[in-house]
């Protein structure tokens, strides 16, 4: 037994009362004069003994009547079960509320959110009319930070919508604890966490952490649904170009106990339909497709990939973008006279505009607006030169480095030294063939078929031996057969460096007249450019880049449908413009990016994937944890308990005793009574 105010068993030394009174009280005898007392002795003696008794009956009446009216002030309780907190005077109940997109799902009673809202409801009732509450929901509300009455609690109840965001109960609980911890000690404080407690939210090594908080999980198990959702989609390169002939991969999951047969998957592409193809997945399991279709319009393109499933649907869609540049800017810088090989691969190619200038004759401005420069057989690099290279692979940008043979290598060098490459060392007489060629590399992956034969690769007749440092993350392309590297790249800060370690002059390698000579430089200027992110999930803090030359004005996020209008924080660094986001602000499609009515750029934001596989804690597991827990303020109520409100008494306040003691000391105060009048 315990007690919601105990101070009042200070009042039990009001029993000191009736036992003074007792022992204090002198009772006057008069006298009485008879001739013969002989037969008033035994009268006498039973008389004193039938007063001594009714005497002490009367003192245990009272006493037991004070000892039961202060124990009924104190309010007593029996504990239903080992994991209550001492109830205290006033109380504080803090309520979460799932509205995330998995409680849209249909439950025993109906839509999981709106059962979930009447269990709230129930909550409140539960509670006296002076108890403060503190409601939370996925949104992190500004408002839900605040403890309010019970009148409002249950109209913000009313209003609670769904939402794409998700929140761990961790993080609701940490949140809560904020306000908590500012409450009076004198109070109860109960957290409630309505929820369908999905697997990918609910960590139970993680809760719950204060000891003085009584935990109670009301879980919500949803019908057993099946979803196929679209996890994810890339390209098989990074390059976009007029003509090109794309391929678009796709990640479908059957989160099923069924298999799916010949589900069409369509590609969007500006609204036209560019490609289809069905799928066929096996029961929990995923499966990749692949779309191919032709670019045809330069600038930004809004595309998306659909499928049909019933009855979750927000994972149905997966809306991404990408730009497809003019041309490619490239530059060579040649020593004196330079030769045609890079003239004839780029020249005349629609996706490249191509320069080629002599060193002496360089503009360092005119330099930096290309997005590739070819140093081709220089013999020294000056220090002015070596200073605008390190920022211009610092932007972003990719170099290619081919020294002469008669190159000083102190000024290479300099400049590896600058971008934490290798060590460069002098000129090594060697001859042999290529070796070490990686097909997987995105570079000839699709240029060069695998054959079960031996490929013929370039000679070389010499080259600058390199070392590498332990820390280095460089990728060898191409080897010596002795294992020395050849041609390397190596990234620097937000851009790259490829690396020949020997000239391209035929009289020390063929590689030039070699068919590996496209693929491999084609390739290394094709994918220079830095595209932006395809697709950005809305989680919590995003930050969303784009390459950009406007660093000043202001900027908005203009929605796509429904035209509304956001202006978020940017911040410019780099040639990258980065865009803070609020993912209360947005909903699943595209975001314009707009400076002075230009577009810059076009974001792509999706529902996270966390909640597409339905797999949720049951409340045999939930009970399970519980038990095993080592913490004994956690509580469990399934909701399909139908006298919900009497149960969160109970369970909170026990089972109160306080109308029993009343009773008894009315029952004290008739026996007194009866003893007077039977005693007398």
């Amino acid at each position: 037994m315990q007690f919601i105010y105990p101070n009042f068993l200070w009042a039990l030394l009001a029993v000191l009362a009736p036992i003074i009174i007792h022992l204090f009280t002198f009772r006057r005898y008069k006298t009485v004069y008879f001739s013969n007392v002989q037969f008033l002795q035994n009268i006498r003696k039973e008389s004193k003994s039938r007063s001594k008794l009714k005497n002490l009956l009367l003192l245990l009446a009272r006493i037991l009547a004070l000892v039961f009216l202060v124990l009924a002030f104190a309010r007593p309780y029996i504990p239903v079960s080992n994991n209550q907190i001492r109830v205290k005077q006033s109380s504080v109940v803090g309520v979460y509320v799932d509205n995330s997109f998995s409680m849209e799902a249909k439950g025993k009673y109906g839509i999981l959110l709106e059962s979930a809202k009447m269990k709230a409801h129930a909550i409140a009732n539960a509670y006296n009319y002076n108890t403060q509450f503190l409601l939370s929901t996925n949104n992190f509300e500004l408002k839900h930070q605040q403890l309010i009455n019970k009148d409002q609690f249950v109209e913000w109840v009313s209003q609670i919508k769904s939402t794409h965001i998700i929140r761990s109960i961790y993080e609701v609980q940490e949140r809560q604890n904020q306000l908590f911890e500012k409450v009076d000690t004198t109070s109860s404080i109960y957290q409630y966490l309505l929820s369908d407690f999905q697997k990918t939210i609910f960590n139970t090594a993680d809760y719950p952490k204060n000891k003085y908080i009584n935990y109670t999980l009301v879980p919500f198990e949803n019908k057993k649904v099946s979803n196929v959702y679209i996890d994810s989609v890339w390209f098989d390169s990074p390059g976009h170009f007029i003509g090109k002939n794309e391929i678009l991969h796709a990640r479908i999951v059957n989160y099923s106990q069924q298999e799916i047969i010949d589900w069409q998957i369509n590609l969007f592409v500006n609204d036209s339909l560019k490609a289809l193809s069905n799928i066929s997945i096996l029961e929990n399991s995923s499966s990749n497709i692949t779309l191919p279709f032709v670019q045809s319009k330069i600038g930004i393109n809004l595309a998306r990939i659909e499928l049909s499933d019933y009855p979750i649907t927000f994972d149905n869609t997966l809306y991404f973008s990408f730009s497809i540049d003019k041309k490619i800017k490239v530059l060579t810088l040649n020593n004196n006279s330079a030769n045609n090989y890079f003239k004839a691969l780029f020249k005349d190619d629609n996706n490249f505009t191509f320069t080629s200038t002599k060193l002496r004759n360089i503009d360092y401005e005119v330099l930096k607006r290309n997005q590739v420069v070819i140093l081709n057989g220089l013999t020294e690099l000056s220090s002015g030169l070596i200073t605008v290279l390190k920022s211009f692979i610092a932007s972003g940008k990719r170099l290619v480095l081919i020294p002469a043979k008669d190159a000083d290598v102190s000024k290479y060098q300099q400049l590896l030294n600058e971008l934490g490459g290798p060590r460069l060392y002098p000129w090594k007489i060697e001859k042999g063939k290529m070796q070490g060629l990686n097909l997987e590399h995105q570079y000839f992956k699709e240029a060069i078929k695998k054959t079960n034969g031996n490929m013929r690769l370039p000679d070389y007749e010499g080259y600058f031996p390199l070392r590498f440092s332990t820390k280095s993350n460089a990728q060898i392309l191409l080897e010596t057969e002795s294992g020395s590297a050849l041609v390397v790249q190596e990234s620097y800060e937000k851009g790259s460096l490829i690396i020949l370690a020997l000239p391209l002059d035929d009289e020390y390698t063929n590689l030039a007249t070699h068919p590996l000579f496209v693929p491999l430089f084609y390739n290394a200027v094709l994918y220079s450019s830095k595209f932006d992110q395809l697709y950005y999930f809305l989680k919590p803090s995003i930050i969303a880049e784009t390459k950009s030359n406007n660093s000043n004005g202001l900027f908005q996020l203009v929605d796509k449908f429904s035209k509304q209008e956001i202006i978020p924080r940017t911040n410019y660094a780099n040639g990258k413009l980065k865009v803070f986001v609020n993912e209360n602000e947005l909903e699943a499609g595209y975001q314009k990016l707009i400076s002075e009515k230009d577009t810059i750029a076009a974001f792509s934001f999706n529902y996270d994937r966390k909640e597409s596989e339905m797999e949720s804690y049951s409340e045999k597991e939930l009970e399970d944890y519980i038990e095993a827990s080592p913490v004994n303020n956690i509580n469990l109520i399934s909701s399909v308990n139908k006298n919900m409100q009497q149960k969160i008494k109970q369970q909170n306040q026990g089972k109160s005793i306080s109308v029993l003691f009343l009773w008894l000391v009315l029952f004290m105060l008739v026996s007194e009574i009866a003893i007077i009048k039977l005693l007398r």
